[in-house]
């Protein structure tokens, strides 16, 4: 009886039996542990069937295999249909004893009471030990005990580094002990496999009947499986704008477009959504198309969700045509899309995402001008836009939900035409003739918020560093810093565990590594004494004249605070050091701050000839001449 979770897709645990009753119809079954299910049930009926084994060996194949004596063939606990012809020499003992994930089997030499090892190989089980002097039982006369049953004295996790130790009998001295463990090294981490309350009653229940394998109680690969990405993952956002048009009194925000015989009005409450802009063709010909844009400044936003909500009616002549407009892309002035951004014969840029009818009076949508892509919208009903954009990636992850059912009508990936500004800048809606109808109400921008930031250490184990957003060091593996005073060419870095966003620092890491640092939402303020300042602005500072900046760099004097030259820009993400009174080029560490000495390992400061110095005291630093020769000790009383 073999009792884990051998359906690792089903809930809960199952039991894998074997039966010697030969007035039973079916030799073996898997059943649900709770509640005794039977789950998968075959074999020859008739028979005596004394041994069965059920193990997870094949990383390519998602759950176990069992076989037994009177069925020995490898069989998926997952469908019960056989994988493969061969089963094991016998149907024995499961075991962790090399470094993958999956089980390796123990049995004897044709129950002779000699111990094997065997490993699947994609059809079958190949020996792990096949020379005679590498051999278990060639080593201390290790005997398997119980006759036919070839098991060992016990198989456990004794040591505790998750790989099963394995105890046999001395066959020449009965009152000795052989313990065998792996000497195979392993890429994974596993709690040690006593602490599961299966296995450890697997265990116990080796010398009070049959001894059967242990199992542990869930299925282990599934521990270093990578999650499954979620695919409506909740944001973290700040709102930038919005446009509910409740404290509206009339639709000056929109703009019509194209001649008369169209209405743009501010309608009142419909019950579900308070005051909305609405658009309408009162006939054949005319002007039929609207839009609003908003000039907001990106800056160093990299994510953001544009967000509204629409209610289209098709109009019985023309298609109905909705866009996501970007910046940079000049409005269009007639009654169609037409270049600048998607008509049904004509595929533009300068957009985000589009949704024009396939027909007239029709309510399927061609999504982005893909004829594949479509989606049947409610006539006249109530749907959510909302639309996740990547800055950096160049991606548009769109979702539209109808919202009095809330099912997801429509969602996907879209990338823009190259050339296209991914900064939003408003809607624009052409409707279709002879009455097409258009409203629009909570139109929302919101600036997407990491959960953490990377923060970049340079080669030299240091970088100056800034961030839009508060940081918390404390839960990390890098140090920062800021500068908080300074005196005779030397600066002072002082250790904080919190950031405020845009704050410059100083940073300490392992050197050439990028770590993910979690941002904080406590309430941080700048250190007021802080004389690094950050660089937040995607355009990076430039540096001006007259101005005493200075950056961290390493050159001839090792590593410290240059001075800058004027024109230099400085780039986004880095901090830079203002001493407005200083006339030196060259600022030094007060070693009081960061840790100088995991500098000097780095191999960061060295001599003239590029040799390493020797070990430096605290509050002591070194720096390279520019032609070489000893290097310098400077102390800081």
């Amino acid at each position: 009886m073999h009792l884990t979770d051998l359906m690792p897709d089903r809930p809960g645990l199952e039991v894998f039996d074997v039966h010697e009753d030969k007035s039973q119809t079916y030799c073996w079954d898997i059943h649900d542990a709770a509640t005794g299910e039977v789950l998968l049930k075959g074999g020859p009926d008739g028979v005596d069937n004394g041994r069965g084994l059920t193990a997870q060996v094949a990383a390519d194949y998602r759950g176990f295999f069992f076989s037994s004596a009177a069925d020995n063939q490898s069989r998926s606990c997952v469908t019960g249909e056989v994988v493969s012809e061969y089963g094991p020499t016998i149907n024995n003992y499961r075991i962790y004893w090399d470094g993958d994930l999956q089980d390796e089997l123990l049995g004897d030499i044709s129950r002779h009471n000699q111990p094997l090892l065997e490993k699947w190989n994609g059809n079958g089980y190949s020996r792990m030990y096949p020379k005679r002097d590498t051999n278990l039982y060639s080593i201390g006369n290790s005997m398997t005990c119980n006759g036919t049953k070839g098991t060992p004295c016990l198989q456990a996790d004794i040591l505790g580094d998750w790989r099963e130790e394995i105890i046999f009998y001395d066959g020449a001295d009965p009152s000795k002990i052989n313990i065998f463990t792996t000497n195979m090294p392993s890429a994974y981490r596993v709690p040690t496999l006593m602490h599961d309350h299966v296995y450890r009653m697997g265990i116990a229940w080796q010398n009070v009947a049959y001894n059967q394998p242990p199992h542990l109680g869930y299925y282990l690969p599934d521990l270093f499986a990578e999650p499954e990405p979620d695919p409506d993952p909740i944001l973290d956002t700040e709102l930038i704008a919005i446009e509910d048009y409740e404290s509206a009194t009339d639709a000056s925000s929109w703009v019509q477009v194209y001649g008369g015989n169209q209405s743009l009005e501010l309608a009142s409450d419909d019950g579900t959504h308070g005051n909305y802009i609405t658009h309408a063709l009162s006939s054949a010909n005319g002007g039929r198309a609207c839009y609003t844009k908003m000039d907001y400044d990106f800056g160093a936003v990299k994510q953001y969700v544009y967000a509204f909500d629409a209610a289209l009616t098709p109009g019985n002549g023309g298609t109905s045509e909705l866009a996501v407009m970007t910046q940079g892309g000049s409005i269009p002035t007639g009654n169609k899309l037409n270049n600048n951004f998607f008509s049904v014969n004509n595929p533009g840029k300068n957009f985000l995402l589009t949704v024009a009818n396939t027909a007239n009076n029709s309510n399927v949508y061609m999504l982005n001008g893909d004829a594949e892509q479509t989606v049947t919208l409610p006539r006249g009903g109530w749907c959510h836009y909302e639309l996740t954009v990547d800055i950096a990636k160049r991606t548009v992850d769109y979702k539209i939900t109808n919202e009095a059912t809330n099912e997801v009508l429509a969602k996907g990936t879209f990338k823009p035409a190259d050339g296209t500004s991914m900064q939003v800048q408003g809607l624009y809606m052409v409707d279709g003739r002879y009455y097409g109808t258009s409203c629009f109400d909570n139109l929302q921008l919101l600036k997407v918020v990491p959960s953490e930031v990377a923060v970049a250490i340079g080669s030299e184990g240091i970088s100056t560093f800034s961030s839009q957003y508060a940081l918390d060091f404390s839960k990390s593996s890098v140090a920062a810093f800021v500068v908080n005073n300074y005196q005779n060419g030397w600066a002072k870095l002082s250790p904080v565990s919190q950031t405020a966003a845009g704050e410059g620092i100083v940073v300490q890491g392992t050197p050439g590594t990028t770590v993910n640092v979690p941002i904080t939402k406590d309430n941080v303020s700048s250190n007021s004494d802080n004389l690094l300042h950050g660089v937040t602005t995607a355009n990076g500072y430039t540096v001006a004249s007259g101005k005493s900046i200075f950056v961290l760099a390493k050159k001839s004097k090792g590593v410290g605070f240059y001075r800058c030259n004027a024109g230099i820009v400085i780039p986004e993400g880095r901090a830079y050091l203002v001493l407005p009174d200083e006339s030196r080029d060259f600022i030094g560490f007060d070693g009081t701050g960061i840790d100088i000495t995991a500098i000097e390992q780095a191999d960061a400061i060295d001599d003239g000839q590029q040799q390493p110095v020797a070990k430096i005291a605290h509050r002591v630093y070194i720096y390279r001449p520019v032609k070489g020769g000893k290097a310098t000790k400077r102390i800081v009383k």
